[in-house]
Formats: structure tokens, C-alpha cells, sequence
């Protein structure tokens, strides 16, 4: 047992023990490109180093003194397009630079001028089309033979991949923020659709303008085609879902004002009906008036006659009363006269 655990801790320690250490292939570019952005009509310089390098591990080649490096810079096209709910990316080269470059092995390093003589617009791009430039660098050791030099082993590849920008190009993206800006506004500004999440839409244009004030031009294109491709259509949708609620509701609302109004008709009616009645019953208490009238001025006139009837019968009540005296006592007056 103790014999079987020591071999497994040699085949470890051998299995951990490298056999040789690669060298590591290093590309450096100045100035830096901000954002892997490179601008057009600028020139870039252009290092590649070679690090670690242990000649003792190649011992077995002829060496020449020499490092190769064999060099290719591609410029190609790329772009996108929708189509109902998928995408569909599409490119092409456009041009490509080949060279090999050699320093010594002592000092493996290898220096090259990057000149961008041409734009996008020159390439034939639009400016929502992308131009990629990629640069790619092999390493090779020189290596003696019986006919002379040639390329020996590998020693390291390294790539680095950027897009060119140019003015143009800038200005488009910064009228595609304010056609962005506008649509939001024309959204986020209408009235009556307080649900509405206008933080959401208002914070993807401060976003793009935060890119492109940074200057990275190539995040704010990310953000742009996500509004053009999906985000637009998102807040049109949404928008379009919170006006139909509304809408709904006002809908609602109106069913309930024509309820009301139909209320208000036979409320109306009614009053109409009742303002008849009483109209009626303005011309029967005029008629009844005039009735009073006539018969207060009828008894005003039949009172007159009564009271001068009652004058006339009281004075001739009298007169026949005094007659009657009058012959009463001349009555008794002769009765006496006769007696004596």
C-alpha cells in the first residue's frame, strides 16, 4: 500500500512538471484603441513582442539568429438584417494586407505602421454596416538547411480584432440618438396614460448619450440597433397596451354617461309632461280667476242691490209702521167719540 502511494505522488509531481514553457506572443497597439474603436485617416503603430522565449528547448534545430513573423490585416464588411422576428448577419471582405517581418533572436520584437488611408463610406459601407479590421500574427523560428533558410517551428499566434469608425459615421449615431429621443418624448409627453413606464424607455436614450459622450461609439451602435431591431417596438407596444386600457375605460365611462343621458331624456320627458300640466294648470287658475273676479264683482253688485233693497224695505217699513199708528189712534180717538 505505502509502496503504491509513493508512485502516485512521483507520476504527480512529473505530471505537474512542465517540459517546456512556450513562449507568449504579445500585440500592442498605439495609441490604444479606445473601445477597440480605430478612427480612420489615422495611423496606428503597430508591436509585436515575443516573450519568454527559451532558445535552449529548440536545441535540436539549426537556428538561423532569426524570428519570422508572418503577418495578415483583413478588412471586412459585416451588417444585419431583420426579417419578421429573426436576423440574419451577412459580410464580405473588403481588402487584406499580407507581409512577414524578421528580428533577431535576442531581441524578438517586431514593429509595423498601420496607415487607415480609406473610410467606411470609401469601402462602400453604410453607416449602420460595420468595417472590421482584424490583425493576425504567427511566429516562426528561421531555421538553416541544406538549401538555405527556411521557416521552422511555430513559437506563438496572436489576433486582435477592431472596427473602423470615422466622422461620418459619429454624426449618424448621434442623429440616430435624437430620432430615438424624439420618439421616447412623443411617448413618454402623452397625456393620460399615467401607468405608462417612462423611466425605462427615457433611461435607454440617457444610456446611448452616455456612450456616445464617452466616446464609446461602438456600445452606442449596440444600443441603437437594440431600439431599431426590438426596443421601439417594445415601447410601441406597451404604449399601445396602456392606450387600449384607457381607451376601455373612457369606453366605460361613456356607456355610463349615455346611461345617465338616457336618464336626463326621460327625466326630460317627464318635465316636459309636467310643465304641460302645468302650463294647463296656469290657464285653469287665470280662468278661475277671472271667474273670481266676475263673481266678487256679481256679489259686489247683488250686495249693492240688497243693501239698497234693505234701505228701501226698512223705510217703507217704517212708513207703514207709522201709518198703522197713526190709524190706530184715530181709530180709538172716533171709538171714543162715538161712546160720549
Amino acid at each position: 500500500m505505502k509502496k503504491l502511494v509513493f508512485m502516485a505522488l512521483i507520476l504527480t509531481t512529473i505530471s505537474i512538471s512542465p517540459a517546456c514553457a512556450e513562449p507568449e506572443l504579445v500585440l500592442n497597439v498605439d495609441p490604444e484603441p479606445l473601445y477597440n474603436q480605430m478612427w480612420a485617416f489615422e495611423t496606428y503603430a503597430v508591436n509585436i513582442t515575443l516573450m519568454g522565449l527559451n532558445i535552449s528547448e529548440y536545441s535540436e534545430f539549426d537556428l538561423s539568429g532569426r524570428v519570422i513573423v508572418d503577418g495578415i490585416i483583413r478588412w471586412k464588411g459585416t451588417g444585419q438584417f431583420t426579417h419578421g422576428a429573426g436576423v440574419t448577419g451577412y459580410s464580405y471582405n473588403l481588402d487584406e494586407e499580407v507581409f512577414r517581418l524578421n528580428a533577431s533572436i535576442e531581441d524578438p520584437s517586431f514593429k509595423l505602421s498601420l496607415s487607415l488611408s480609406q473610410d467606411a463610406f470609401q469601402y462602400g459601407m453604410k453607416p449602420f454596416e460595420d468595417v472590421e479590421l482584424k490583425l493576425s500574427f504567427d511566429v516562426f523560428f528561421e531555421v538553416n538547411d541544406e538549401s538555405g533558410v527556411e521557416i521552422g517551428p511555430l513559437l506563438g499566434s496572436v489576433s486582435s480584432t477592431y472596427i473602423l469608425f470615422d466622422d461620418e459615421k459619429r454624426e449618424y449615431l448621434k442623429d440616430m440618438l435624437l430620432e430615438m429621443e424624439a420618439e421616447v418624448h412623443a411617448a413618454t409627453e402623452a397625456q393620460g396614460v399615467s401607468d405608462f413606464n417612462r423611466t425605462k424607455y427615457e433611461s435607454m436614450v440617457s444610456a446611448m448619450n452616455a456612450s456616445i459622450i464617452s466616446g464609446n461609439y461602438l456600445k452606442a451602435q449596440g444600443q441603437w440597433e437594440r431600439w431599431d431591431e426590438k426596443d421601439r417596438l417594445g415601447m410601441l407596444r406597451a404604449f399601445s397596451r396602456h392606450v387600449n386600457s384607457r381607451v376601455e375605460e373612457f369606453e366605460s365611462i361613456e356607456s355610463q354617461l349615455e346611461g345617465v343621458e338616457s336618464e336626463l331624456k326621460g327625466m326630460e320627458s317627464e318635465l316636459e309632461v309636467v310643465m304641460s300640466e302645468l302650463d294647463l294648470a296656469h290657464i285653469e287658475i287665470d280662468l278661475l280667476e277671472d271667474k273670481y273676479f266676475a263673481l266678487i264683482t256679481n256679489n259686489q253688485r247683488t250686495i249693492s242691490v240688497l243693501e239698497s233693497t234693505k234701505q228701501r224695505l226698512t223705510t217703507s217699513i217704517t212708513g207703514i209702521f207709522l201709518s198703522a199708528m197713526m190709524f190706530y189712534f184715530l181709530g180709538r180717538r172716533s171709538n171714543k167719540a162715538g161712546e160720549e
